[in-house]
Order: structure tokens, then C-alpha cells, then sequence
């Protein structure tokens, strides 16, 4: 075994924090830490050993070392305290919420110091919310974009969707526990089968822009990302994929913490579905670092428990977008762009149109057009709307728990969320709040 670096990580039991080493054997890499009172427990990142300690370095010794990065790019607003589903693996805990509902003066002042980033409207099930559509009416007037984060129970309704495009919401997010009725009844939601392949063809015949959100749990649902990214193939109104690893967190403990997959992990997933003869699995972990040294010019807060991909939709069926680049000449290109990592954004952003611009190839004219659009539909507002429907994206995160907190990765958190607590509306940054309650649960158990 090596060490790919040392860190604080916590103990899965008592949620101590204790030393931490993110450790190589073979091809697997692993977060090893050692409790006095219980023991060690590794969590596995990742099964592309040195392609990901790479990747790892790339992260945690490269990026970063200029002006640190502070835009984020969405803040979640947990409006609604209520959800008719109370998913099993949900970190929430909706049987009994930490949290309050929002009232519309909560969310007018939120547009007011937050109108600047887009705003994903969540809960619980914010189309519960007695305000969800004066909420995206007054957010259209000021030309602010959203976002509805929803289980899409309610939106098997035609009226209510047609309500929503009236009222200006940007975009909807629904989360899709799986594509497939019989694993529904393993995840004990196959009641909402119906109502949300329902609210699925509403948003298609409205055409309104849409990302699926599955969470995907180990030895479960994992064929449901690909299911997910093949479903949005003849479907230009879904614009994005976004997978969520299983969180041991919440109400997600009373799960086995087996189910856990890291983004890496899932990662191979798709790269099993979508390689070709001609690419390796090194090829994807490239295209990340070239992904987050962008995010990283643009001062966008980056997550390595964050991977990200685009899909190309093409006759024949979704194609990854590192088949119409050469990837080994990005993988020496990003190796050179290194030596400007620390300089200013300005001279990073001219070496990295240099390496792209070395990257291309015949086949990278088909879609530089789109390329484009994509890009300035992200520096104007982060909206599906604006995407080139050419394009699927997909994002894969799995949030931090007392199995995967990492020092190094928490204090670079790039997600925050507005909630509403003992009548008082808060800011905090996901990874802070999620280990607080985690240890305050730990500990009211320890102490019974």
C-alpha cells in the first residue's frame, strides 16, 4: 500500500475526527482511518488506482493554488417541511424534519440577497409549498433563474405543470428512484411509479426543460444511470442527469452503509455502457481535470466527491464527449497547463484554450457550435433552458457522511442551502451542516 496523501477523516461510529490517509493498494483507493475506541474502516473511492491518485494530486495540489475559487453556482432553498413519499434512503429524514416551512416574506428576501445565482426551489416536496408559484413568479419579474427540485408526485397533474410555465419557472429537477417498476419495490416506492412516469410525459408534451435526479444505492439500482441517460436519448426536453451516490446520513442509517458508491465508482458504470474500442477509462478522469480547471477560471467552488460528463446525442444512440476529442493529446496538454495553474485566471484561461484547441480533432467540428452555447448558457445562468438540447449533461455526487468526510474535500464544499430554523432563516454550506447533525445524532445515541 502508498499513501496518496494524509487528511482528517471521522470515525463511522462515534463521528470523532481522527487521522485520516487516502491509501493505494493495487489498483484500488481507499479513505483509511483508524478510531481508538473502534477500530479502522476504509471506504473505497475508487478502483482506477493510479489514474485516480492522479486525478487525486490533480485536485488537492494543483487546483487552488492561485486566487481561491468562491462563486457558487446554485443555492438550494429548502422551502417545504413536508413530502408525501418519506423515502427510506432520504438524508433528510422527513418523518421528522429539522426544519420549517418558508413563508413568502422568507422568500422574498431571499431573491432580494440571493438573485444573483440560481435558486433550486426544494423541501421535503415543495409543490406542497402554499407559495411555489408566487415564489417562481416573483423570481421571473426580476429575471432571476430557478429551479423546482421535486419527487414529481404532484406533477402528474397537467394543470399544475401548465400552472408552472405560466408562473416562469427555468427549469424542473425530478428525482427518479428507477425506471423500473420491480426495483421500486425494493426502494418501497412503487406506489409513485405511475405518478411520476406521468409527470414525466406532462413535462415532455410541454416541453419543459428537465433534469432526472436518481440516487443511485449499491447493489440495487445501479443499472438505473445508464437506464436514466439511454431514457433521455429521444427526448430533447431532458437536459441533464444528475446521479446522487446513496448517503449514510439521516434517514439514510437505517440502510446498510454497503449501498454507498462513490462517484468514481459509478463512474465505471457508464464508462462500461459508453466506452469504445478506441478510448481507455483514463480518458474520463481527463476530462474532469479539464472540466474542474475551467470551473476553477471561472472561480467556481469545485468538489472532488464531483465528477461530471457530457453526452452527445447522436443517431445511433448517446455518445460520451470524450469520443470526439483526442484524449491523449488533452492528456498532455493538461499535464502542461499545470505550470500555469498558479498563475492569474487570465493566463490560465489562454492556456487552457490552447490545450483545447490541441484536443480537437475532424470530429470535434460537428459539435463546436454547441460546445459554444453550452458554454454561454452556463456563464449567463446556469439554465437548461439556454443548453443545447444536442447535448445531456450528467453530474455525479455523493454527499459527505461520517463514512467519506474527508478535511481536504469538506472545506472546499461547493453546495449551499438556505433553510429556515426556530423561526429563522439560514445560509449554510451543506457538508458543515450534514457532519453537525450527524454528530449530534452520534452522540444523543452514544449517550442512551
Amino acid at each position: 500500500m502508498c499513501v496518496v496523501r494524509k487528511t482528517v477523516a471521522l470515525c463511522p461510529v462515534c463521528a470523532r475526527e481522527v487521522e485520516g490517509r487516502v491509501m493505494r493498494e493495487g489498483e484500488t483507493v481507499y479513505l483509511i482511518r483508524e478510531c481508538p475506541d473502534h477500530g479502522s474502516y476504509r471506504l473505497c473511492m475508487s478502483k482506477n488506482g493510479e489514474a485516480y491518485t492522479d486525478f487525486d494530486r490533480f485536485f488537492s495540489e494543483v487546483l487552488g493554488k492561485g486566487k481561491p475559487a468562491e462563486k457558487i453556482a446554485n443555492i438550494w432553498i429548502v422551502a417545504s417541511a413536508a413530502c408525501q413519499m418519506l423515502c427510506r434512503y432520504c438524508n433528510a429524514d422527513m418523518r421528522k424534519p429539522a426544519f420549517e416551512d418558508m413563508s413568502m416574506d422568507d422568500l422574498k428576501r431571499i431573491l432580494d440577497d440571493h438573485g444573483h445565482v440560481k435558486l433550486t426551489f426544494s423541501g421535503g416536496e415543495p409543490t406542497l409549498h402554499p407559495h411555489v408559484f408566487d415564489f417562481f413568479r416573483e423570481a421571473a419579474q426580476r429575471g432571476i433563474a430557478t429551479q423546482l427540485a421535486t419527487n414529481g408526485v404532484t406533477l402528474a397533474s397537467r394543470d399544475f405543470c401548465k400552472k408552472l410555465i405560466e408562473s416562469g419557472v427555468t427549469d424542473v429537477r425530478i428525482s427518479v428512484d428507477s425506471l423500473d417498476r420491480e426495483q421500486t419495490r425494493h426502494l418501497g416506492s412503487e406506489e409513485f411509479f405511475e405518478p411520476k412516469i406521468r409527470a414525466l410525459e406532462n413535462l415532455h408534451a410541454l416541453n419543459i426543460p428537465t433534469s432526472l435526479s436518481v440516487t443511485v444505492l449499491r447493489g440495487i439500482n445501479e443499472d438505473q444511470v445508464a437506464a436514466c441517460i439511454d431514457f433521455a436519448h429521444g427526448k430533447p426536453f431532458i437536459r441533464a442527469v444528475s446521479v446522487n451516490g446513496f448517503t449514510w446520513s439521516g434517514g439514510g442509517r437505517s440502510l446498510d452503509r454497503s449501498h454507498v458508491m462513490m462517484p468514481d465508482e459509478i463512474m465505471d458504470l457508464i464508462y462500461a455502457r459508453y466506452s469504445t474500442p478506441a478510448s481507455c477509462r483514463e480518458d474520463f478522469l481527463t476530462f474532469q481535470k479539464a472540466l474542474f480547471a475551467i470551473m476553477q477560471i471561472m472561480g467556481m467552488k469545485l468538489c472532488l466527491y464531483t465528477q461530471l460528463m457530457v453526452f452527445v446525442r447522436t443517431r445511433q444512440g448517446m455518445a460520451s464527449i470524450t469520443g470526439f476529442l483526442h484524449m491523449k493529446r488533452l492528456k498532455r496538454a493538461m499535464k502542461w497547463w499545470e505550470r500555469f495553474a498558479s498563475s492569474g485566471r487570465f493566463v490560465q484561461a489562454v492556456a487552457m484554450v490552447c490545450c483545447l484547441m490541441y484536443a480537437l480533432r475532424a470530429k470535434s467540428f460537428a459539435i463546436i457550435p454547441h460546445m459554444a452555447r453550452l458554454f454561454f448558457a452556463h456563464r449567463l445562468g446556469i439554465s437548461a433552458r439556454n443548453a443545447p438540447s444536442k447535448f445531456l449533461s450528467l453530474s455525479i455526487n455523493t454527499s459527505c457522511s461520517v463514512l467519506n468526510w474527508d478535511r481536504a474535500v469538506a472545506d472546499r464544499c461547493m453546495s449551499s442551502f438556505l433553510i429556515r430554523m426556530n423561526g429563522e432563516v439560514r445560509l449554510g454550506v451543506s457538508t458543515e451542516s450534514v457532519m453537525e447533525r450527524e454528530k449530534n445524532e452520534i452522540a444523543a445515541m452514544i449517550a442512551k
